[in-house]
């Protein structure tokens, strides 16, 4: 029988990497609205990045018939997952734009089957090292936009002058510069190029000017010793999971009544840059559509009730998202919807936590669990989680797939033995 998994490999692995550049907005937004890409990209109706995702959604469709029993096999497994899926495609029945959450939902299900077989044909190891090469090329890329071409590269917001590389706004380049320190724990070589672009990583998070990117940067050891904890006997990796929520739920507390007062005393902004006043106008718009939400990308673009356009009036900086890929959930598909992505998330932090001891705490696997609890600390600030053509989601997914298959191909193995 055809082994279709090693004749389509090499193109499913050009297609990923193709994507989640694309998935990043590196590039293509400059090549829309050009410099002044903050105030134009929103209305933005480009024939460009219809040319570029058309041939990749095509292709998405082409793995999606080809490896759908693959893809039965998942779901079938993850049922909370399918569920997440299928609550995105059906809530353009209540949402009051049908037209673009059915559309931008079918995206979303093309893109997450995708990633689901990308996470099925290769290694963890071999998936970083996509991950970490599209993740480098952006670093060059932004290096020389800021060099060369300051007007793109070097934004100012605010009399705020900072880097954002190859990104309409500097934070997604801190995002990314976060993500490549992260994953060079594992695959960083000791060589020319891997130095020069090192340097070039450091020089642009020293012009990036993100606080969040840079004390996530300066954790990243803090994090990869947590990850010891989860390796060893179930009663251990219980009892310090235990002892971690206990520490995390206490911290958490600690900063809701005083983050105030810490941000003064660190000369920031105590209302992170308009987000408190974002979320409380935000909890309104919930209270409408408390279980269901107002459907899938629809929030942002609704002018009736207490939709996005009631937000952006308030707000005058206009906010395209709640800067809480939780709290847009909730906007988005409601309660239902947050439930199912928190309990598919810790699916996740599960998978990655078996993977850590199946591998023995290999470099990889530990790169993937703080991977994970960086992708977390940004969701709370930034990321936009569940979103099609977005590249958090995309390798959230990716991620899931490769180590619900990794544990799978594990059991099996125990089985024939």
């Amino acid at each position: 029988m055809h082994d279709f998994s090693v004749s389509y490999k090499k193109l499913i692995q050009l297609t990923f990497i193709f994507s989640l550049f694309l998935s990043t907005g590196a590039v293509v937004d400059f090549l829309i609205a050009g410099p002044d890409v903050r105030d134009q990209l929103e209305e933005s109706n480009s024939q460009l990045r219809l040319f570029l995702w058309l041939p990749v959604y095509l292709l998405f469709t082409f793995f999606s018939v080809i490896y759908y029993k693959k893809l039965l096999d998942f779901f079938k497994q993850n049922l909370p997952f399918l569920s997440l899926l299928l609550l995105c495609l059906v809530s353009c029945l209540w949402s009051g734009l049908f037209s673009l959450s059915i559309y931008s939902s079918s995206q979303m299900v093309l893109l997450t089957c995708f990633a689901i077989i990308v996470g099925y044909s290769f290694s963890a190891k071999s998936i970083l090292k996509q991950i970490y090469f599209v993740l480098c090329t952006i670093i060059v890329l932004s290096f020389i936009y800021v060099l060369a071409m300051p007007e793109y590269g070097v934004s100012t917001y605010v009399d705020e002058v900072a880097f954002r590389g190859v990104f309409p706004e500097k934070n997604r380049l801190g995002q990314v510069l976060v993500y490549y320190f992260c994953l060079s724990f594992a695959l960083f070589k000791r060589n020319t190029v891997n130095m020069a672009i090192f340097a070039m990583a450091c020089f642009l998070m020293l012009g990036n000017k993100s606080a969040t990117a840079l004390v996530l940067t300066l954790m990243l050891p803090a994090f990869f010793y947590i990850s010891k904890l989860f390796y060893g006997n179930q009663k251990s990796i219980m009892v310090n999971s235990f002892a971690a929520f206990i520490l995390v739920f206490i911290t958490t507390s600690i900063l809701i009544f005083t983050y105030e007062y810490l941000l003064l005393l660190l000369g920031k902004d105590p209302t992170l840059t308009g987000r408190t006043d974002l979320w409380h106008y935000g909890i309104e718009s919930v209270m409408e559509n408390p279980f269901l939400g107002f459907g899938y990308n629809a929030f942002w673009k609704y002018e009736g009730g207490m939709g996005g356009e009631y937000i952006r009036i308030l707000l005058e900086w206009g906010p395209m998202s709640m800067h809480n890929g939780w709290f847009e959930t909730v906007l988005q598909l409601g309660i239902i919807g947050l439930l199912l992505a928190l309990y598919v998330f810790f699916q996740l932090l599960g998978l990655s936590v078996s993977a850590l001891n199946k591998s023995k705490m290999s470099q990889h696997s530990r790169v993937i669990f703080v991977f994970i609890l960086i992708y977390f600390i940004w969701s709370l600030m930034q990321h936009i989680i569940l979103r099609h053509q977005e590249f958090t989601h995309y390798l959230f997914t990716v991620i899931f797939s490769c180590l619900f298959f990794y544990k799978t191909k594990s059991k099996s193995q125990i089985i024939k033995k």
